[in-house]
């Protein structure tokens, strides 16, 4: 009998897939987003949002400051239609570099610019492109405003 400690696939869902960069947009002169970039393995992906079919784990961005939630608008972008079918569905998922964008109103931006961090819990499956999945995992990512410049 092999025992798996949920600890181990959460560090593995992590080596496959981290946060690879934070940028703030600004979007023409409005409130500026942040920009989330998936950093993704070759021969993985993570379900798209929404997920192509309802018992999948779509990927979810949660934001909160200081603990408590923010609900800040978020932008998932379209996924990828992959070569997995399920049934007559084919799979929509991303792949690495794919960006999920913030959209913070002016009220949202200036609590940011007081408290100077936002905190996230990105959650996600990871699959190979073989079809095995790992468990779902929360992955926290932090972002500090001081260390962020405006693009």
């Amino acid at each position: 009998m092999v025992i798996r400690h949920k600890g181990l696939l959460a560090g593995v869902v992590a080596f496959l897939l981290a946060i690879a960069a934070f940028m703030l947009i600004d979007t023409n002169g409005n409130n500026p987003d942040a920009v989330l970039t998936l950093n993704i393995e070759p021969g993985w992906h993570v379900n798209a949002n929404p997920a192509s079919m309802e018992f999948l784990i779509p990927t979810v961005v949660n934001s909160s400051v200081n603990g408590q939630a923010l609900e800040i608008p978020t932008q998932y972008p379209r996924g990828r239609v992959s070569d997995i079918v399920l049934g007559d569905t084919a799979l929509e998922v991303y792949d690495d570099g794919a960006s999920i964008r913030l959209r913070p109103d002016g009220k949202q931006i200036a609590v940011l610019e007081k408290v100077g961090r936002l905190e996230m819990i990105v959650r996600a499956q990871a699959c190979s492109d073989e079809g095995v999945c790992l468990a779902p995992t929360d992955m926290p990512v932090a972002l500090n405003l001081d260390d962020t410049s405006r693009q």
